[in-house]
């Protein structure tokens, strides 16, 4: 009878620790490893508008989700210069398959697999805060977003960069 019960308690002790050691490597080691958050099949823009010293540019891009579970999307910006003034960020109402007649402010939102959200990012910048040489160059977006246990960054390449400078007929 008390081998019986020892038996038992190792059986248990094990179905835990095969549970667990599941848990660790299947599950969470999926998290960690997902990089599926790719740009989607639709992209506008940069278009670039403004007279005298003020300018303003807006990129449109669609966050999509290519891989087998849910993200959260928590951000999409990282544009960054010494002139540029103001980044706001915008989305379309919902996950959609073409590009948003309209846009709202921005916030956090979850992405199903298979699915894509538009999202648009508006700068501003004044041609006077530009060096005689500076140049800025906007190449891609970046966009944190969380899986399970996981926040991560990626870097979404834009179809068209934005060049911002005096020299280049921006300013």
């Amino acid at each position: 009878m008390r081998l019986l019960r020892g038996l038992l308690k190792l059986l248990v002790f094990l179905a835990v620790l095969a549970g667990l050691v599941y848990v660790i490597v299947f599950v969470i080691g999926a998290q960690y490893t997902f990089n599926d958050v790719k740009a989607g099949s639709f992209q506008e823009g940069p278009f670039v508008r403004g007279k005298g010293d003020s300018r303003k540019f807006e990129v449109r891009v669609a966050v999509a989700n290519r891989g087998d579970r849910k993200v959260e999307i928590r951000k999409v910006g990282g544009i960054e210069g010494n002139a540029l003034a103001r980044v706001k960020a915008r989305m379309a109402r919902r996950e959609m398959r073409k590009p948003a007649r309209r846009l709202v402010p921005f916030k956090a939102f979850e992405l199903k697999p298979g699915r894509q959200r538009e999202v648009g990012l508006l700068a501003r910048f004044k041609c006077s805060e530009l060096g005689k040489r500076e140049t800025i160059l906007i190449d891609a977006v970046e966009v944190r977003y969380k899986v399970g246990l996981f926040e991560k960054n990626k870097n979404i390449a834009l179809k068209r960069r934005v060049r911002v400078g005096r020299k280049g007929a921006r300013c």
